[in-house]
């Protein structure tokens, strides 16, 4: 039996799966607050636990190695790269039989994150969180030229470009991406802290710092749409870029958006349950579009809708 119900709770298993409420027990697959809480005991990758304490205080963090099972209660836990962000972690779980939890994931290059390792399973729990067919990102180099060329029109008239991305996971992306072009930036406190702990794992961001009240320069500011209002913003004369995958519905308030992604897109979602190739497949956030093509393919699917129990067997 499978509960969703601000998180995930598989019959037997003797822990919360990305549960958004604080459990006695859970696996947190990365640190977003849909994924996350103040769990008593934390189970997460080794590469998550910085980052988790970031945001949250758990009395015991149990951080995993890659691909090494772990025993809890007779069930074999073992967790992979997802290549969502820094640490983000599938989790395969096998007892009588093996079900997959693939987390936020992405099959694309992330310039920020391990490339994702896919397993197969008998039963998928899947994230669908661009389950729609008319989310198909286009390819990554294109959309960072187009951020390359506004950050130069935005120099040219001497305004400043200012991006709006998620402070933990999609704004470090960003920073390797536009550091490796040379673009000098200045970013959220939030986000240099995340910073600070991707450098710990060797990633690199070229030149970048703290905005200042009052700074003036040549620069690109990276900042969370939570802090889009922040004070320290309105003097800056400034066009604005949402940098999400949402954008390929439009930049909303923003000047320009940038659909570069850190999740699958519709036909990743495909490729990843063809890969993963199981017997039965659950997903969250899906759609009847998704479900039916996925059966048109051969598998067997199911809407994964809170707060329902569905029998697995």
């Amino acid at each position: 039996m499978i509960v969703l119900e601000k998180g995930i709770r598989i019959e037997g298993l003797p822990f919360w799966i990305d549960s958004n409420v604080r459990r006695e027990k859970a696996f947190v697959s990365h640190p977003h607050a849909d994924h996350a809480a103040d769990h008593v005991t934390a189970i997460m990758s080794r590469e998550s636990t910085d980052l988790y304490s970031l945001r949250y205080r758990s009395e015991r963090i149990l951080g995993l190695p890659w691909e090494k099972p772990a025993v809890f209660e007779k069930w074999r836990v073992t967790l992979f790269p997802s290549g969502h962000m820094l640490g983000s972690a599938q989790v395969l779980l096998e007892k009588d039989f093996r079900i997959l939890y693939s987390g936020d994931f992405k099959l694309r290059k992330n310039a920020a994150a391990r490339e994702i390792a896919i397993p197969e399973t008998d039963i998928l729990i899947m994230e669908a969180t661009f389950g729609r067919p008319e989310f198909r990102f286009p390819p990554q180099e294109k959309v960072l030229e187009a951020m390359l060329e506004f950050i130069e029109g935005c120099f040219n008239e001497g305004t400043v470009p200012l991006f709006f991305a998620y402070s933990m996971g999609k704004a470090q992306e960003l920073m390797v991406l536009l550091g490796r072009a040379g673009v000098e930036l200045r970013v959220h406190e939030h986000i240099a802290r995340a910073a600070a702990v991707y450098e710990k794992m060797g990633y690199r961001f070229g030149r970048y710092d703290v905005l200042r009240e009052g700074e003036r320069g040549e620069f690109a500011v990276i900042y969370p749409p939570s802090a889009r209002k922040n004070p320290i913003l309105s003097p800056l004369k400034a066009r604005t870029a949402l940098v999400s995958g949402w954008a390929l519905r439009g930049p909303g308030p923003y000047d320009v958006g940038f659909p570069l992604s850190d999740h699958a897109d519709y036909q990743d979602l495909i490729s990843y349950v063809e890969a993963v190739d199981p017997a039965e497949v659950y997903v969250i956030r899906g759609t009847e579009f998704l479900k039916r093509d996925l059966e048109t393919r051969g598998y067997t699917v199911h809407l994964l809708p809170p707060p329902e129990q569905l029998s697995m067997f």
